[in-house]
């Protein structure tokens, strides 16, 4: 599909009660194909190369304008609804994820831990190496490819005002070998908003023999005081609800639980 459709798509979400398409950049979809538009369901349809299953996105008013469409296929929906989850029950879904909303209201305080260092275009296969030893350590975290990671930290994006995500950064960890052992991947949006700006910490990944040593508190606390720098005065980032180790970290920061879960499930 083309980005002008999914522009189009988005532009009538708010037509419909729920959608998994809000948040959704072209490259995730650009080889899905719209299989379905007409009032009350609009549904894409591709291969998630990064979760290594056929997916659809929706926007619809109940789960059986969705369910009687999907029929048997195996595949991975993602942003259920809470009060949709029985009914994908019924159907053979299961949760195979579920992302919660952590907020700070306020960066006023947020103070760096030390000169931050950001990633290098040559260095973008060793970032997503970080990544890939991390996969499997909460659900719904596969890892990053080396050309994600490349076109992640383009800053020639920001260039473009209409972009949703501005000052795109990836910051880094070493370790006395000077190897990359720990990421954060984060990124500001919401400038239009009267709250100000929010700094999003988009991922955190430490290789797993460095973890438990303080280098995700770092690069979560270097992350936001950039952040802030840039005109960011909240931040957010989603947790797997399972994830109580994470968690415990991201509330001594000073994040906080909200209201909204994001729920993925797969057939």
């Amino acid at each position: 599909m083309t980005e002008t459709d999914l522009l189009e798509i988005q532009s009538k979400l708010a037509d419909y009660t729920y959608s998994s398409m809000q948040y959704l950049e072209h490259s995730d979809v650009s080889q899905y194909e719209v299989i379905l538009k007409r009032d009350g369901c609009i549904l894409l349809y591709g291969f998630n190369e990064k979760e290594g299953c056929h997916e659809y996105h929706f926007a619809a008013n109940t789960p059986d304008d969705i369910l009687k469409e999907v029929q048997d296929n195996q595949c991975l929906i993602t942003f259920v609804p809470e009060e949709w989850i029985t009914e994908f029950e019924k159907a053979g879904f299961v949760v195979c994820a579920a992302f919660c909303d952590y907020f700070m209201d306020s960066l006023e305080d947020a103070l760096g831990c030390g000169e931050p260092e950001f990633l290098k275009r040559n260095e973008c296969k060793e970032a997503a190496d970080v990544t890939i030893a991390c996969r499997g350590q909460s659900r719904g975290f596969h890892g990053e490819t080396t050309e994600w990671i490349t076109d992640w930290i383009d800053t020639s994006k920001d260039a473009g005002c209409d972009l949703e995500y501005l000052h795109r950064a990836l910051l880094i960890e070493r370790n006395e070998q000077a190897e990359i052992v720990g990421i954060v991947v984060t990124a500001l949006y919401g400038f239009e908003s009267e709250k100000g700006a929010v700094s999003w910490i988009r991922e955190v990944a430490v290789k797993p023999a460095y973890q438990r040593k303080g280098i995700a508190r770092k690069l979560i606390t270097q992350a936001l005081h950039y952040g802030k720098n840039h005109g960011a005065r909240r931040a957010f980032l989603a947790a797997d609800a399972c994830n109580i180790h994470a968690i415990h970290l991201y509330e001594s920061i000073g994040f906080r639980a909200g209201k909204d879960k994001q729920i993925n499930m797969i057939r």
